[in-house]
């Protein structure tokens, strides 16, 4: 993800700061990289979401 897109848009900095704390993703630069956890935890997610809409 982006942090900040240059059209006024950016992330929460306390979302990103927690993201970090529980090691679901880290900063890097201008991006919010996705750890190996955070990307298995947004995965299953998507797929509680998938399945409540079906």
């Amino acid at each position: 993800m982006i942090r900040r897109d240059g059209s006024g848009h950016k992330a929460d900095d306390r979302a990103v700061s927690e993201l970090e704390r529980l090691g679901l993703a880290r900063p890097d630069g201008n991006d919010i990289v996705f750890t190996e956890s955070g990307l298995a935890m947004l995965a299953d997610a998507v797929k509680g979401l998938r399945s409540a809409s079906a």
